[in-house]
């Protein structure tokens, strides 16, 4: 969980967003993963990781389950997302994540 910025605050209003959740304080990112069957056959199952990012309250509750945003990764390994997701809360933290994800 991470404050929302004033930046992002701004963004949000301008997509509607704010109108949605007007309680919103906080992000909340998730990093979860799907196994995904390969093609090939006798092949191990591979993970496919999901990134969600929720509006939320500062104790992480919200009257939705839908997030506000979501990727997708091709199936790698979880040494290669772990950068891409510490992006996701970097950008978070420093009040640049909405501008950096439409």
């Amino acid at each position: 969980m991470v404050p929302i910025g004033i930046n992002d605050k701004l963004e949000l209003e301008q997509e509607g967003y704010i109108f949605e959740y007007p309680y919103a304080t906080h992000w909340l990112v998730q990093l979860s993963y799907t196994k995904e069957k390969s093609p090939i056959i006798n092949e191990n199952y591979s993970f496919q990781y999901i990134i969600t990012v929720f509006l939320c309250k500062k104790n992480g509750g919200t009257h939705t389950s839908s997030p506000i945003y979501i990727y997708f990764s091709k199936p790698v390994e979880l040494g290669k997302i772990i950068p891409f997701f510490k992006q996701f809360k970097d950008n978070m933290i420093n009040d640049c994540f909405w501008k950096n994800t439409i």
